[in-house]
This record gives structure tokens, sequence and C-alpha cells, in this order.
């Protein structure tokens, strides 16, 4: 029963920090570090919380993430709104 509480309440902290993420990049274009920074060490605790195994279910988010990387700047360029800042 804690676990389930540990569980939602790093779900909800997480969807908190990721809305607050998207706010601040509308308005200034620009996240914070610490907030980058918490997102990102919170994310394996709620992936062990969710009871994710390292293979596959770990490595998975893993290599979406370095898909994004590898994809992402190859794509972004071409944007037309990119060019205009």
């Amino acid at each position: 029963m804690v676990s389930e509480y540990f569980h939602y309440g790093l779900l909800a902290g997480l969807a908190i920090a990721l809305v607050f993420a998207a706010f601040t990049d509308m308005r200034r274009r620009q996240i914070d570090n610490w907030l980058n920074a918490g997102i990102a060490l919170a994310a394996p605790l709620f992936w062990w919380s969710a009871g994710l195994d390292l293979w596959p279910d770990v490595a998975m988010q893993f290599g979406i993430a370095l898909a994004a990387f590898a994809v992402l700047p190859v794509c972004l360029p071409s944007a037309p709104w990119v060019a205009a800042m």
C-alpha cells in the first residue's frame, strides 16, 4: 500500500514538473537546469516504483531517448519556426 502511494506521488510530482517546464518554456523559451535535473533524477525512481525491469523495459526508455536525441537535431533546423529565432 505504501508503495502505491510512493508510485502515485512520483507520478504526480513528475506530471507537475513537466507541466511547469512546458509553461516556462512557452513563456521564456528556457527550462531551468534544476527542473531538468529533478525530472531526470526522479524518472528512474518512478521506473523502479512501477516495477520496470532493467532489460528490456528501462533499456527501451533509454533507447527511445537516444533515438529522439539522434533524430531531432536533424529535423529541427529545417523547421520554419526555428529559423525565425
